[in-house]
């Protein structure tokens, strides 16, 4: 068993250095960064009419498809929680930018930047800030 730990590590750095180096292909390269690196799965069917599934929300923003989008969701729908991991895929593979993360309220914006910083827990992703985050600002290398 610890050959096959052994080597499945090998190959998540491995496709971890070719996202770094070429960034993501399609919605499923990115869908599957997230899931396998951020622990996240996001649904890809929709379930009212008329609304876009969480997963084409994601890639859609990621990939630039429009110009504008608003997210609107129930409370607790996990908008703070995406725009967090959208902040973390904008901040890794298309830097070097700067992002402002504004809340409703300064307890929302702490969430956010929490799950920010959550977003590089994987012991992969570590290496990548600049050195410790703090709130007011945080580098990847």
């Amino acid at each position: 068993m610890a050959a096959v730990a052994l080597n499945r590590d090998k190959y998540r750095k491995i496709v971890l250095e070719h996202y770094l180096e070429k960034g993501f292909e399609n919605d499923e390269d990115l869908l599957f960064y997230v899931k396998e690196f951020l622990g996240f799965e996001y649904p890809t069917e929709t379930f009212c009419s008329h609304h876009d599934s969480p997963a084409k929300v994601l890639c859609d923003t990621y990939f630039e498809k429009y110009s504008f989008i608003l997210f609107w969701a129930n409370r607790t729908g996990g908008k703070t929680q995406m725009v967090s991991l959208l902040n973390h895929l904008d901040a890794t593979f298309k830097g070097p930018i700067e992002i402002c993360n504004a809340g409703a309220a300064r307890e929302q914006a702490d969430k956010g930047y929490k799950y920010f910083i959550d977003s590089f827990k994987d012991p992969l992703l570590k290496p990548l800030l600049a050195k410790d985050p703090i709130q007011h600002r945080t580098n990847l290398k």
